[in-house]
């Protein structure tokens, strides 16, 4: 026999070609959302199949098909064959229409999260692939022209890559005229310009990479974002897998992330344990004395995971609030402890 059966979210109905209502397999209301949502064959549609060989089955991307259209045909007279008030059925029916949508939003959040990742690690990366080609520009340059060892790279990088030769640096003629450096072919300037504009073209991809990095913090993130900046921010992420699991982490937890080999040492007995991870890139930590740096990372880690949490589960824009109070506790900290402890001495036995 010919049988038609649809899913809802109150579970799975069978109908006959005709339209009469032959079985029904219920979902509690846990599960509801997921089994509505499946792309597979879900096990009440394998126990109808036992049962009525003939079934046909609508696909997931197909509804509403012949079974669906019998049960909106005629809903309130299904609903009082299986017992289950047009009231209960409208509850229930939002419920799951919110489960679905946090759903679909914790899975846009993970891929965002991914994003994140990735553009962090990316430009990571390319700051350790920058220092080692800038070293190398900058000893090669040298050669031609020692005087300039001590500019900045990326500018360094600027320059060659627009000038070339000594002399016709910008700023640097007389200088240029007494230099002990050697004279270049025409073609050993155009290879050193060439290996510089590379350089060039990445820096300015770091810096493009930098604002996509920003954007995304500041859209998916945005009190974590304030409050220690883009950068650190997306390596917790990172380190953390995810907003949604950093927000899950105690402030202790966040206060080393990054330091697990120093952590690791400490289990097994071998070094002290780590004050700080990635939040010791934060100014207010690193440029703390080292007495000082514990008790402030443990401040903003405290702060990280209130932030966190705001940004995992929608809550309100609070950063700058929390980062008063974090600079407020800062000052504080200062002020308590402006000199080192003294050191215990060890008892002569």
């Amino acid at each position: 026999m010919l049988t038609y059966a649809t899913r809802n979210v109150l579970g799975v109905f069978l109908f006959s070609k005709e339209g009469e209502l032959l079985a029904f397999e219920p979902f509690t209301e846990e599960e509801a959302a997921e089994k509505v949502s499946s792309s597979e064959l879900i096990e009440e549609e394998k126990k109808l199949k036992e049962r009525f060989p003939d079934t046909r089955f609508e696909p997931i991307d197909e509804f509403p098909g012949v079974g669906g259209e019998f049960l909106r045909g005629d809903l309130d007279t299904v609903l009082r064959q299986i017992g289950i008030s047009r009231d209960e059925y409208l509850r229930r029916l939002r419920s799951v229409a919110f489960a679905i949508t946090r759903e679909k939003l914790r899975r846009s959040l993970e891929k965002r999260d991914l994003l994140i990742k990735q553009t962090v690690l990316a430009l990571e990366e390319l700051e350790e692939a920058l220092n080692v080609l800038s070293a190398r520009l900058r000893e090669w340059y040298l050669i031609h022209f020692p005087e300039v060892a001590e500019e900045e790279a990326e500018k360094l990088a600027d320059l060659i890559y627009r000038y070339g030769r000594r002399e016709a640096l910008p700023g640097y003629a007389e200088l240029a005229k007494r230099s002990a450096g050697a004279e270049l072919t025409d073609e050993d300037i155009e290879m050193l310009r060439t290996f510089a504009g590379e350089i060039h073209r990445l820096y300015k991809l770091r810096d493009k990479l930098q604002r996509y990095l920003e954007q995304l913090m500041e859209s998916l993130a945005p009190n974590v974002n304030y409050l220690v900046g883009a950068t650190i921010g997306a390596k917790l992420i990172a380190l953390a897998g995810g907003i949604a699991k950093l927000a899950g982490m105690p402030g202790s937890r966040i206060q080393v992330l990054g330091a697990e080999k120093a952590l690791f040492r400490h289990l097994r007995g071998r070094g002290r344990p780590p004050k700080h991870g990635v939040i010791f890139q934060y100014p207010a930590v690193k440029a703390a004395p080292r007495w000082q740096r514990g008790k402030i990372a443990r401040a903003l880690a405290a702060k990280l995971a209130i932030a966190a949490r705001l940004d995992a589960f929608g809550g309100e824009f609070a950063a700058e609030k929390l980062k008063e109070k974090f600079e407020a506790r800062v000052k504080e900290i200062r002020k308590k402890y402006p000199r080192p402890p003294k050191r215990k001495r060890r008892r002569k036995r």
